[in-house]
């Protein structure tokens, strides 16, 4: 499929004149001609140049004045609006485009529709006007061959660059204003933002102080409590069975049995293997369309590779493995082992405490002791206990009166000491 060519639209911005024909280079309303600022875009109605007409098209982009800023064919060696000379140009349509245009050109060509008008321009120096810098050329060109006589600037020509400087300070003024006003509502976003979390972190703040720093308050003892407890074993002879004998263990019985399984090497055999690979499977056919730079935008297929998942076999060799049972002999006993049986417990309040007496039978021994002591404090209307070393547990008499430093609900010292 042969390239198309379609004419593209273009907007003045100076009158406001809505959808022109891409190869009119000068407002058909106003007169004001495309410049750096023009952008092209696709009509929602598709319609091909004819073959002689679209030959003179795409083949390169239009080149902007540096004097008038003016649009002129790839090919004119003089801008068609001022007269200037190309060696003089300052770019491109698509090298003088900013981040903002070059993204609407690119949207207009994928959907077809013009975007809203770019929110700023590239900058320029109001005082590079031709018609207010007395020291620069003023734009009227004539070739070598034409009379030298000076020829009066067509008045058209004054009042286009006029409203052309205006407009182009306008938007300036305007694409700042703008910027500041963004600018202005992300700082706002930003510190209401930061407010919450900062409000969010105090409150946390608070609350994990209020919960963990340490608070002085008296406290008076209420009762004292201590438990002691100690745990009798009992010796019974069980059987077990295992690959050895431990040590005071009487054998009754052993045997070969089963202990594992060794892998060994037994042949090699063909396996056939299911594999996958991407085989091509013709093309996917698209339409794109690419701004040519002048006024025009070139309709060509794309066509992408397409590719299917095929399955196949192959024939590999394999290694077949046989499992060989290993024996050992396992041996069955009887031994004697220690079982916790029973509990000795005494506990009391503020007598001294005391330890509780087993009485073990022949086949009992004595196991582990423990003991604790508690302290309960009553502090205004909440009470309190910590578990304390026997001395100091013994110290102390209910009704006697201690400053308790307390942190997230617990006792953490009494009368300004670490209690372990």
């Amino acid at each position: 499929m042969a390239n198309k060519i379609i004419e593209g639209l273009w907007d003045c911005p100076y009158c406001d004149q809505k959808g022109i024909g891409g190869l009119t280079k000068q407002c058909p309303n106003c007169g004001h001609p495309q410049d750096e600022g023009t952008v092209f875009y696709l009509p929602s109605k598709k319609e091909y140049l004819d073959k002689e007409t679209a030959a003179m098209y795409g083949k390169g982009a239009d080149w902007i004045c540096s004097f008038c800023e003016s649009l002129n064919r790839y090919d004119n060696e003089v801008c068609s609006n001022c007269g200037a000379s190309r060696e003089d140009s300052i770019g491109d349509y698509f090298s003088n485009k900013t981040d903002d245009v070059k993204e609407a050109v690119a949207e207009k060509d994928v959907y077809g529709t013009p975007s809203s008008k770019p929110a700023s321009l590239p900058e320029e120096s109001d005082d590079l006007l031709p018609d207010q810098d007395p020291d620069m050329d003023t734009g009227d060109h004539v070739s070598a061959d034409s009379s030298s006589e000076d020829k009066e600037e067509p008045v058209y020509k004054k009042y286009q660059k006029e409203a052309r400087a205006k407009k182009h300070r306008e938007s300036k003024r305007e694409a700042e204003r703008k910027r500041e006003e963004a600018q202005r509502i992300r700082a706002q976003k930003m510190q209401s933002r930061a407010k919450l979390f900062a409000g969010l972190g105090l409150a946390l703040i608070v609350i994990l102080v209020f919960m963990f720093w340490p608070r002085t308050a008296s406290g008076t003892l209420e009762s004292k409590s201590w438990t002691r407890d100690i745990t009798v074993e009992e010796s019974r002879t069980v059987k077990e069975a295992d690959w050895s004998v431990p040590e005071g263990g009487r054998t009754y019985e052993s045997k070969k049995e089963l202990h594992h399984y060794n892998e060994v090497l037994d042949h090699y055999e063909p396996v056939e293997v299911a594999r996958t690979r991407q085989v091509p499977d013709g093309f996917d056919t698209s339409i794109e369309y690419v701004s040519n730079g002048d006024g025009t935008f070139t309709e060509r297929e794309v066509r992408t590779p397409r590719y299917r998942t095929e399955t196949y076999y192959e024939t590999v060799t394999q290694p077949i493995y046989r499992k060989e049972a290993v024996y050992q002999t396992k041996y069955y006993y009887e031994i004697e082992r220690w079982f916790e049986s029973r509990h000795v417990t005494t506990k009391g309040g503020a007598e001294n405490p005391y330890w509780g007496e087993p009485a073990l039978g022949e086949k009992e021994k004595e196991g582990k002791r423990t003991e604790t002591y508690t302290l309960a404090f009553k502090e205004k209307r909440h009470s309190y206990s910590i578990e304390v070393p026997l001395d100091y547990w013994l110290s102390l008499k209910p009704g006697t009166t201690v400053k308790l430093t307390i942190s997230n609900g617990k006792i953490i010292k009494i009368d300004g000491k670490e209690i372990n």
